[in-house]
């Protein structure tokens, strides 16, 4: 599918990204993480909760029959919202831990969008992402593991270089909020 889930969720992910950058007056507060090596170097990402809005950049929304879980997490050394995110992305045709994926990406955006940026899944390098708890229901949340060999590419429209990859070696753990 050329228009895939990833498509949809980098928009989103950027759009997210966008407005929390946009508003820096807002007050955010680190909710999960994800930890582990990229490039075999320590990193830890945060997601986070903003409060006033009623939002956070870790949530799932319903396509249909398919429910998207997004989970994007900030360097909150990094010195801007925009760089060092990492973005984990899963279609499911279902909802617990055993839904059929229909789609599941990973990203890395070391310079926001206005620079090379790391891709693995539909396209990029291969990818696994396992759950050990998935709730999207009550009180939603997600944990598990991710490794991939993240692809460079150089901007949205070109094809990964399958050829020049980074290792992801992740664990994360956050609440998910549920956007309509």
């Amino acid at each position: 599918m050329p228009c895939s889930i990833r498509t949809a969720s980098l928009a989103a992910t950027l759009a997210a990204s966008f407005a929390l950058a946009a508003a820096p007056a807002l007050a955010m507060d680190p909710v999960g993480t994800i930890t582990g090596t990229l490039d075999g170097e320590p990193r830890e990402w945060r997601t986070l909760a903003v409060p006033s809005e009623g939002t956070t950049t870790a949530n799932l929304q319903s396509f249909g029959p398919v429910t998207t879980v997004s989970i994007q997490g900030h360097d909150l050394d990094g010195g801007s919202i925009m760089r060092g995110v990492l973005s984990i992305d899963v279609g499911l045709m279902g909802s617990d831990t055993s839904a059929m994926r229909v789609d599941e990406s990973v990203g890395y955006y070391p310079d926001g969008m206005s620079g090379p940026f790391w891709v693995a899944g539909q396209e990029g390098g291969p990818l696994e992402i396992a759950f050990d708890t998935l709730a999207l229901t009550g009180d939603p949340s997600a944990a598990g593991t991710v490794t991939a060999d993240l692809c460079r590419k150089e901007g949205m429209f070109d094809p990964a270089d399958t050829s020049d990859c980074i290792r992801l070696e992740a664990r994360f753990e956050t609440p998910l909020s549920r956007e309509e």
